[in-house]
């Protein structure tokens, strides 16, 4: 991995550490986490984790400068079973490590993105390094011997755009909750999380705050590292001004899920994910879900977890219809908790576990 989660938690962290517990409590594995970044406070139990490279000097600028490192901790450990997320070159290291000591590799889905050509525009000097971490990457995705996708719709990708057939189509999955779930009569908060960069357009969800400030009952709140300081200064000034909306910055997951337990409204308007494990997060909180874009598999379209919007406009007027109509929100919220149980609950793990038994 890129990161250990105790060192920064995105998506892909989230669902390893998932992944760990469910190793963890199976019993059948000896584990090593391998990551960039880790937090040398942290102490895991039932696991050990090795730094493959500290991200400095030209390290920085790419995952494949730590391809020897990796080679080498690879050897030392003498894996029988390697499984990774998220395409980079270390995807493409492991696969080649495999095939040369008959280990067997399992690469998972982590994105969209993974599975789409890489477009460089503009001139920029690290335009090189970005294409060599998609080559690597790709001969990974191509040689790894077990490929993993989140979606039907990433199966697909995976077939048109590389000619490979996924080996299994495994849901993200989450610890069921434990909040409790107060939320206000008076006010209706709207909660968008994520990290401020361009995917992830934090512009449009704070476009909708400053669009329906007349209405008071409406609190919009954001969650997530503030991205570039240079970049989205002008986006932080303006929500300092907006006094309708608050940005509580980077928090730990269990803040996040204490803010969607007393939320009414999800709103997603990042243009691709992979599964957002957000959607699930919310969904277990009894919190329909507004995307801008992102429907994977179509969940969106049958309007029972939230709607799938194409434009802003549509966006902004899918919000007020569920701010206005409570006995739509309270049922999209009850159905999309059951749903996120029925499918996304740990039990999910049991697959992707019988898949790492199998080959291994």
């Amino acid at each position: 991995m890129g990161g250990h989660f105790s060192a920064t938690l995105g998506g892909a962290q989230f669902q390893a550490k998932c992944v760990v517990e469910a190793l963890k409590v199976s019993k059948k594995f000896k584990i090593y986490y391998l990551a960039r970044m880790i937090n040398p406070k942290y102490d895991p139990t039932g696991y050990k984790i090795m730094q493959i490279a500290e991200p400095v000097g030209i390290r920085r600028y790419g995952f494949a400068f730590d391809t020897r490192k990796l080679l080498n901790l690879l050897r030392e450990i003498n894996p029988d079973v390697i499984y990774q997320r998220g395409l980079k070159s270390y995807t493409g290291v492991i696969a080649y490590y495999a095939k040369k000591t008959g280990c067997r590799s399992v690469f998972h889905i982590s994105s969209d993105y993974n599975l789409l050509p890489l477009y460089l525009k503009g001139r920029s000097r690290i335009q090189w390094l970005r294409w060599l971490e998609k080559r690597m990457g790709e001969y990974g995705l191509r040689n790894a011997d077990c490929v993993i996708a989140q979606t039907k719709y990433q199966a697909d990708l995976l077939e048109r755009n590389y000619g490979r057939v996924a080996t299994a189509v495994v849901p993200n999955f989450h610890p069921m909750p434990n909040e409790v779930l107060v939320k206000s009569s008076d006010i209706i908060r709207v909660i968008w999380v994520g990290n401020f960069k361009s995917v992830k357009q934090p512009e449009a969800f704070v476009r909708l705050a400053g669009d329906l400030a007349y209405r008071g009952d409406l609190r919009f709140v954001m969650i997530g590292h503030g991205g570039n300081q240079k970049k989205y200064a002008k986006l932080h000034a303006e929500i300092e001004r907006m006094p309708n909306l608050s940005h509580l910055g980077e928090q730990p997951i269990e803040e996040v899920n204490r803010q969607l337990a007393a939320g009414h409204i999800f709103v997603n308007t990042s243009r691709a994910e992979g599964f957002p494990n957000t959607f699930i997060q919310a969904w277990m909180r009894q919190v329909p879900t507004l995307s801008l874009g992102v429907n994977p598999d179509g969940i969106l379209s049958s309007e029972e977890f939230g709607f799938s919007a194409k434009t802003y406009e549509s966006l902004r007027d899918k919000l007020l219809e569920l701010a206005d109509n409570r006995e739509l929100r309270d049922r999209m919220g009850r159905r999309s908790q059951q749903h996120s149980f029925e499918v996304h609950s740990p039990k999910a793990a049991e697959r992707l576990i019988a898949i790492l038994d199998d080959i291994g």
